[in-house]
């Protein structure tokens, strides 16, 4: 779910998505002994702490040093904006990797398909990328202090079908 605040501070949906755990799409697995994480940034305990994972898909075992340089731009970028630039402090960030048989990830939309980790696809549920991204534009249309406002919230615990 994404909120946004109204002018008296009271939060209310503007785009909710709800994920059915027992989806098929959903897939269960276990950590690989061969699975790294780089700290990125850690700034205290995660109990008083946000932690952020940025999961790598489609590097290979070669591209562990690329994998960390995106981490770091990311980071980098995340918190040149508010309002996570002034409460930068109060994050702990991290990349989680597991090299993939093959660099790069699915573009079904031009044929390619490749051996990852993850199996993810790039521009797959481009209906939901596209009501998001006409969200995004709506939101940013009307002020930009909605936009230092917003909140992401996702609720594994509801099980609805989507």
């Amino acid at each position: 779910m994404i909120e946004s605040s109204d002018k008296k501070n009271v939060y209310h949906p503007v785009f909710v998505h709800q994920i059915d755990p027992s989806d098929v799409n959903i897939i269960y697995e276990g950590s690989n002994p061969n699975d790294r994480v780089y700290e990125a940034l850690k700034n205290g305990d995660p109990h008083n702490h946000v932690d952020l994972a940025w999961i790598g898909e489609g590097y290979s075992a070669a591209q562990y040093d690329l994998f960390k340089a995106d981490v770091d731009r990311y980071v980098e970028f995340f918190f040149s904006i508010e309002p996570y630039k002034s409460h930068k402090d109060k994050f702990n960030v991290f990349g989680v990797f597991r090299a993939s048989p093959e660099s790069g990830v699915d573009q079904p939309t031009k044929g390619i398909f490749k051996r990852t980790s993850v199996h993810a696809s790039f521009n797959a549920l481009v209906e939901k990328q596209q009501k998001l991204i006409k969200l995004a534009r709506r939101i940013a249309s009307k002020e930009t202090a909605l936009l230092s406002r917003a909140a992401i919230w996702l609720d594994p615990v509801r099980r609805v079908g989507t």
